[in-house]
C-alpha cells in the first residue's frame, strides 16, 4: 500500500470513529437533556392524585368535625377547579376526545342546575364564573368526534 493510501485509509477510520464518538456523546447529551421532560410527565399523575387526596382529606375532616357546609364548600371550590381546566377540553382534536369527558360535563352541568352557586365578587371572579360556565355548556354540545373510553 501506498504511503498517500495509507494515509487516507487511517484519515476515513479517524472520521468514522468521530462519528461513532459524536454519536454517542450526543445520544448521552439528548438523554441528559430530555430527562427532565420525561419525570415531568411520569411524575405527573401523582401530583394530580396527591391534590386530589388532599382535598378529599380536607373535606372529610370537615365531615367528621361536623361542619358539613364547610366541606360541601371545599368540594364546590374542587369542583369548579376541574372545570375550569376542563373548559378548554375542545382544544383537543376532534379525534382524540372521549365521550366520558363530555357525559361528566353533562353531569355537572345537571348538579350545577339543581344546586347553584352564588356569583364571584369581583374581576377575577366573574372570570372564573365565565370559564366554569362554558365548560358546564360542553356537556350540552354534540360530541361528534368523540370515541368511546
Amino acid at each position: 500500500m501506498t504511503p498517500l493510501r495509507k494515509r487516507w485509509v487511517w484519515c476515513l477510520i479517524g472520521v468514522a470513529v468521530g462519528f461513532v464518538i459524536g454519536g454517542i456523546a450526543g445520544i448521552m447529551r439528548a438523554q441528559i437533556m430530555f430527562r427532565p421532560v420525561v419525570e415531568l410527565f411520569q411524575m405527573q399523575p401523582f401530583g394530580s392524585a396527591s391534590s386530589s387526596a388532599l382535598t378529599d382529606l380536607r373535606a372529610l375532616k370537615k365531615l367528621r368535625g361536623g361542619t358539613a357546609n364547610d366541606a360541601v364548600e371545599i368540594l364546590e371550590t374542587d369542583l369548579d377547579e376541574q372545570l375550569f381546566w376542563l373548559a378548554s377540553y375542545e382544544s383537543v382534536p376532534a379525534d382524540r376526545r372521549i365521550q366520558s369527558i363530555y357525559n361528566l360535563l353533562g353531569r355537572a352541568a345537571a348538579y350545577r342546575q339543581e344546586y347553584p352557586r352564588p356569583p364571584r365578587t369581583g374581576t377575577d371572579g366573574a372570570a372564573v364564573d365565565a370559564t366554569v360556565a362554558k365548560a358546564l355548556s360542553l356537556g350540552k354540545k354534540s360530541t361528534a368526534g368523540a370515541s368511546a373510553p
